[in-house]
């Protein structure tokens, strides 16, 4: 597997050393020389599209409550980086659209994971859809979900943008259930994967996207199994191993 070339993704941004999912983790992913961003969405209060991890605030903001019970202003006035440093005490949940823009400009590849509870899957797949076609950016966006029924949503809307299944465990002829759904690719928790089962992936045309991989032992034997790419909070060091340093 070894003569295929990996990307390297930086999960929620560069989140080792910026407060994830925030504009500096973005900028830092592509000074530290990532091909790609993976980062999390979920509806406001008022429908629109906040790039935030969890459900509710409480975890990386300094507000409290969910995510869905405020408007996107609302959330915009809490510190979305004091958590992390005070350095980045002026960082404030993105909008999606915001990412968006500034990604549109630069070569950099986005991962879109959609959070959405069931109640939400259909409204938040439409809105992110719309965004990103606004955007003209479907060609670089990769969709991908733990919800295999949002991505159903989203081949429907969008059927020639990437999707791909996200797998927290192990799925008995993965590849074969990617196939048969019409994902293009299998986003793997990666102690869950074997060579045999990557190989397999891999050997359908499929592309395999292991998260979250930060141990620099991992990072180099998945490198040079060549999967298709790993997801990182620290994508400068994985940069480095790639390049053999």
């Amino acid at each position: 597997m070894s003569h295929r070339h990996s990307e390297i993704f930086a999960h929620r941004g560069s989140s080792a050393r910026c407060p994830e999912n925030t504009m500096a983790a973005f900028y830092g992913a592509q000074a530290d020389g990532a091909d790609g961003i993976e980062l999390d969405v979920q509806l406001t209060g008022d429908g629109q599209v906040a790039v935030i991890h969890d459900h509710v605030l409480d975890r990386t903001t300094t507000g409290t409550g969910l995510v869905r019970s405020h408007t996107m202003d609302e959330i915009r006035q809490y510190s979305a980086g004091s958590w992390f440093s005070p350095a980045f005490s002026e960082e404030r949940v993105p909008s999606l659209l915001e990412v968006l823009e500034w990604i549109s400009s630069t070569p950099l590849k986005l991962n879109i994971e959609l959070k959405c509870p069931a109640w939400d899957r259909q409204e938040l797949a439409e809105a992110v859809e719309q965004l990103v076609r606004k955007c003209g950016v479907s060609k670089k966006v990769i969709y991908s979900s733990f919800d295999h029924l949002a991505l159903k949503v989203l081949e429907r809307l969008s059927p020639d943008t990437e999707r791909a299944a996200l797998i927290g465990g192990t799925i008995i002829d993965a590849e074969k259930y990617a196939v048969q759904n019409h994902f293009s690719g299998l986003h793997v928790y990666y102690p869950m994967i074997d060579e045999q089962t990557a190989e397999a992936i891999i050997g359908r045309g499929l592309a395999l996207r292991l998260y979250t991989v930060n141990d620099p032992d991992w990072l180099a034997y998945f490198l040079k199994q060549g999967v298709t790419a790993v997801m990182t909070d620290d994508p400068r060091s994985a940069v480095d191993i790639r390049k053999g340093k």
